[in-house]
């Protein structure tokens, strides 16, 4: 049992960061899809 423990408190410690920084990760993923959408669009219209 507390092997078990202790691999399960090992896992989730090596995921809370990951759920910490999603919601960051995605903004800022969307901050460049948008920057490549406006980036195409100025280099089109000139």
């Amino acid at each position: 049992m507390k092997n078990t423990f202790i691999a399960e408190f090992l896992r989730s410690a090596k995921q809370a960061p990951r759920l910490y920084f999603a919601p960051l990760v995605g903004a800022i993923k969307e901050v460049r899809a948008e920057f490549r959408k406006v980036s195409k669009r100025s280099d089109t219209s000139e």
